[in-house]
């Protein structure tokens, strides 16, 4: 019977550190990953664009891509306007997202607050995340998973458009 209690006791304590080496695992994977993405600096391209938004209106959003091999490896979008700044980056594999961060800066007259999130996916889920400062991860509402891929979702679409363009102008040139 002791022999039992021992086994479950050191069961019972060690499960939460399988748990948590999982996800220090996949997070070595994906940074490791992410550095080796941003390590090789060639082929980055730069456009902007402006885009439409119901509670913004119009804005200018800056887009910067690296692709190798013809596939996108690493979006930026980056705009502003008269309350807030955003930076969103997101890192694929096989143009699968696999990472993604996040900085606002909320701006309040000559005041300002910064939030900021890293996602951690896999599979086409979200597995991690980790949010610092105050902004929309303090509503209960708030979904991260759907919302960074919709934002992905429009930053790919952003980019496939301009590099549609692009091999257009390129054979109209030639």
């Amino acid at each position: 019977m002791q022999l039992i209690r021992t086994i479950a006791a050191i069961v019972f304590l060690s499960l939460p550190g399988l748990a948590f080496g999982q996800d220090f695992r996949l997070r070595k994977q994906i940074d490791s990953s992410v550095l080796a993405i941003n390590k090789e600096s060639k082929h980055i391209l730069s456009f902007s664009k402006t885009e439409k938004d119901a509670q913004r209106g119009l804005y200018d959003v800056k887009y910067q891509l690296k692709r190798e091999g013809g596939n996108i490896q690493k979006i930026v979008r980056q705009y502003r306007n008269s309350d807030s700044s955003v930076a969103q980056v997101f890192y694929t594999v096989n143009d699968s997202l696999i990472f993604a961060t996040e900085s606002i800066v909320y701006y309040y007259g000559k005041d300002s607050i910064e939030w900021s999130a890293t996602y951690y996916f896999s599979d086409g889920k979200l597995e991690d995340f980790e949010t610092l400062g105050h902004g929309k991860s303090e509503i209960s509402t708030w979904n991260p998973e759907d919302e960074v891929f919709r934002n992905y979702q429009c930053a790919k679409s952003a980019v496939r458009g301009y590099l549609r363009t692009q091999r257009a102008d390129n054979h109209i040139d030639r």
